[in-house]
């Protein structure tokens, strides 16, 4: 509410200032000259005149063509009295700019028919004082006023809807920024999920092979432990370069992106950990495996395996990777133990499915014939 009175009052006050100036001005030149054009002195009716005259000025900018058509009635009067009108007629061209300018475009019209009706009554009325030249100069000036009056009203719109256009970009952008930022935590809750659960499985299962054997085998629980530490170096250093990713918006500081040649290392880790794995890597270029699609691919395998040991530890898991058909097909399956996976509500199945979706691919898990399998496919590039 006090805003808008404050927008109001703003022009309301330099309206009134200039309807004050041009009444001072209109009682000036009349008190100096009190003989006006037909040579008889101001009187009262004159000053009154020009007061009404004055005043609509005073409402100019939120009214402007009923400021038009109050102030030509006591400027007609003058005119026809033979009174001095000089600066109310120099004022009305400030009123028909304003029409133009300010009232909505379709009282444009409505200006030009009150300003020609008042130089017709005038040239009907006292055609000694509006002669055809006067005719001709005075609807030349309005016609100004209101060509003018239009071209700031256009500026004006075309100011504005730039305005709105930039506010827009800005919050197309803003909000293309948060999204941006909402997709890479996700992708780092992922990896943090995938990277988490495999290693913590990992790490749990040696630790109770070597509880298991640090009487009878010393020698084997110390190989154990140092498999932890290592897997657990891994993990740490996997985990660090996702924090330095979260406090700074580089790609660079994330830790090495993994490739398809870093399942050796999950073999090594799976073996270690005393998971049964049969490893079925086919012949793969990598230079036709885009980067996003290798690293789907291993942390598919990675969650896979760790769904396994939690799920069927006893079991064996087979891990076959292959091309076919320019495509790139994974397949990790088990036989189900006695606690199956939980399908579609797991956070490991829906993680898996988004990375193959987002390298472009598609996955599919479930169980079938007691094996429980998740295959995926990738398309590789094209060779040039």
């Amino acid at each position: 509410m006090r805003r808008r009175e404050a927008t109001w009052a703003s022009p309301w006050l330099a309206d009134s200032l200039v309807a004050v100036a041009l009444a001072a001005v209109a009682l000036g030149l009349a008190v100096s000259a009190p003989h006006g054009p037909a040579g008889r002195p101001a009187d009262g009716a004159t000053y009154a005149l020009i007061a009404l005259g004055a005043l609509p000025y005073a409402v100019r900018s939120r009214w402007p063509l009923a400021a038009l058509v109050v102030a030509a009635a006591p400027l007609a009067v003058l005119i026809v009295r033979g009174d001095s009108s000089s600066a109310l007629g120099a004022g009305a061209f400030l009123l028909a700019y304003s029409v133009a300018s300010l009232a909505p475009r379709r009282h444009l019209w409505a200006a030009v028919g009150v300003v020609a009706i008042l130089l017709m009554v005038l040239r009907g009325l006292v055609p000694a004082y509006m002669t055809v030249p006067q005719l001709i100069n005075n609807a030349f000036l309005f016609t100004g006023a209101f060509v003018l009056g239009d071209w700031a009203r256009r500026r004006r719109e075309q100011l504005s809807w730039a305005e709105q256009r930039s506010a827009m970009i800005e919050r197309e952008q803003a909000q293309l920024a948060a999204q941006a930022v909402m997709e890479e935590r996700l992708r780092i809750a992922r990896d943090l999920h995938d990277i988490t659960a495999h290693s913590l499985g990992v790490i749990a299962v040696q630790a109770g092979v070597a509880a298991h054997v640090m009487r009878s085998a010393p020698d084997e629980a110390e190989a154990t432990m140092r498999s932890i530490a290592g897997t657990s170096r891994e993990a740490l250093g996997e985990i660090r370069g996702l924090v330095s990713a979260l406090r700074t918006s580089s790609d660079d500081d994330y830790a090495p992106t993994p490739r398809l040649a870093d399942l050796e290392r999950l073999a090594d880790e799976a073996s270690a950990a005393g998971q049964d794995v049969d490893w079925r890597l086919g012949p793969v270029p990598e230079d036709a495996i885009p980067a996003t699609t290798q690293a789907a691919a291993y942390r598919i395998v990675q969650q896979a395996l760790s769904n396994a040991r939690e799920h069927a530890s006893s079991r064996p898991v087979v891990v076959e990777l292959a091309t076919k058909d320019g495509e790139l097909i994974l397949t990790v399956a088990n036989p189900l133990g006695a606690a199956p996976p939980r399908g579609e509500k797991g956070h490991g199945i829906l993680g898996m499915r988004e990375r193959a979706e987002l390298a472009g691919g598609r996955l599919e898990a479930g169980a079938a014939d007691a094996t429980y399998r998740v295959a995926a496919r990738f398309p590789m590039r094209r060779p040039s």
